[in-house]
């Protein structure tokens, strides 16, 4: 378990830095993905004791999931500036 609480906290500290900087919806997804996936990863991984194990698998399945989900997400802005050029595309 104390490994598993190594991993969470710098994890989550992350995401809280990511999220506050001024980074397009791929770099957020990214590192957002590969930090919730660890996490999660290592949680799964304390079941079977290979904590650093899950942790990894899922830092990389994460970042890969949010690259591609912050990279659609960006084209959808850009696909829509490009059809409504008057309108004003807002990242919330």
């Amino acid at each position: 378990m104390k490994k598993l609480t190594s991993i969470v906290f710098p994890l989550c500290a992350l995401i809280i830095m990511v999220s506050c900087a001024g980074l397009n919806k791929t770099q957020k997804g990214a590192a957002i993905g590969t930090a919730g996936g660890a996490v999660i990863g290592g949680a799964i991984g304390s079941i079977g004791g290979k904590v650093g194990l899950g942790a990894i698998i899922g830092a990389a399945l994460g970042g890969v999931s949010g690259t591609i989900i912050g990279s659609k997400m960006d084209k959808q802005a850009a696909d829509i500036q490009n059809d409504l050029p008057n309108a004003k595309v807002e990242r919330v």
